[in-house]
């Protein structure tokens, strides 16, 4: 008996081990995503206040949306990949 503990123990210790690295994957790609919206949007605000013409604008908040749709689609999928309590 004591061996099907030690062995039960052994993989919910490697299962602890997995929940903590994702949490840390998560958390990393949240800032990541999070500083990257910062600074576009401090990119956009120097190229409005520069002058820059409409088009860099343009390409700037294209950058801004696809940074948006990622973040959402990371939530979604951390959503929809989380068993309900």
């Amino acid at each position: 008996m004591a061996s099907l503990d030690s062995t039960v123990q052994a993989e919910f210790d490697k299962l602890i081990a997995a929940v903590h690295a994702e949490a840390t994957i998560i958390g990393s790609a949240s800032t990541l995503l999070n500083g990257l919206t910062a600074q576009i949007a401090a990119l956009k605000n120097t190229a409005v206040t520069a002058g820059a013409p409409a088009d860099v604008i343009a390409a700037i908040d294209g950058v801004m949306t696809s940074v948006q749709s990622n973040s959402s689609a990371l939530s979604a999928a951390v959503v929809a990949n989380t068993p309900a309590a």
